[in-house]
């Protein structure tokens, strides 16, 4: 029998000053500090995993590997293969190194943009379903993707980024309202509904013809853009309202248009 070698890896410091990484700093700081949810059957104590937060596999390796270990070069994205192949003791650090949460979800979301597009649509098929009760197809996943995977870091921040989707707005955000809502949203809004229903409804088409309107009328972006965005969304945050809409589809904007109208004036 050949004794094996032993190394001992540096150890974890908290993300904001020095000292070892506890369960403490996960509960006082807000993330996790196991791999899987975790409850103590005794005490009734829980703490949350890192796989029910939305953590890949390979994006929570590739997180670990760089505490404490280099490759010498710029990359920082590797799949588990290439950390085997590239991994070796001689770049292991000798002091201390500091977990950073912000960066873990930086390697999730690196990995969250690698994944394929069928892979990515089947996610978030799921996770609408879960989170919603709805079903939508793959077509719609897809395009829902283009939407709001650029800002994401997890597949549930795409989920979650506009409920909107998959029912119309009970409320509108008032201070957005009472900021962009005036006498004439309404006669704008009737304006822009035929000239839409008369396009295909896609992004290009319906942005052509809000652009049409715009410089018939002599109005400016910012007196009905938002406007559109409220009847439509609840809200004026978010990505290309052109693209939620064709995702939406006529029939279903052309009802919240008027629902607006009705409940806004």
């Amino acid at each position: 029998w050949e004794q094996p070698e032993f190394a001992h890896l540096p150890l974890l410091l908290r993300p904001d000053g020095n000292g070892k990484l506890s369960k403490r700093d996960g509960d006082r700081l807000g993330f996790p500090v196991f791999p899987l949810n975790w409850a103590n059957a005794e005490t009734g104590e829980t703490a949350s995993g890192y796989r029910e937060r939305g953590f890949y596999p390979e994006g929570f390796v590739n997180m670990l590997a760089f505490l404490g270990w280099n490759p010498g070069t710029n990359q920082e994205i590797f799949t588990l293969d290439e950390l085997v192949q590239a991994f070796s003791i001689d770049k292991v650090h000798k002091a201390g190194a500091r977990f950073d949460f912000e960066k873990a979800k930086w390697f999730n979301q690196q990995h969250l943009r690698q994944r394929s597009p069928e892979v990515l649509a089947s996610e978030y098929q799921a996770g609408v379903a879960a989170a919603f009760g709805a079903t939508v197809g793959t077509d719609f996943a897809a395009k829902a993707l283009t939407l709001f995977l650029d800002r994401a870091e997890f597949i549930s921040d795409a989920v979650h980024a506009a409920p909107y989707l998959f029912a119309k707005p009970s409320e509108y955000d008032a201070v957005m309202v009472g900021k962009n809502w005036t006498p004439e949203s309404a006669g704008h809004l009737r304006s822009l509904a035929p000239r839409w229903a008369a396009t295909d409804y896609t992004e290009s088409a319906l942005e052509e013809a809000f652009k049409a309107f715009l410089a018939e009328t002599g109005l400016g972006f910012g007196a009905v853009g938002p406007v559109v965005r409220l009847a439509i969304a609840g809200t004026t945050q978010g990505p290309s309202i052109f693209g939620v809409m064709e995702l939406l589809g006529r029939a279903e904007c052309e009802l919240r248009i008027e629902s607006a109208i009705v409940i806004l004036g």
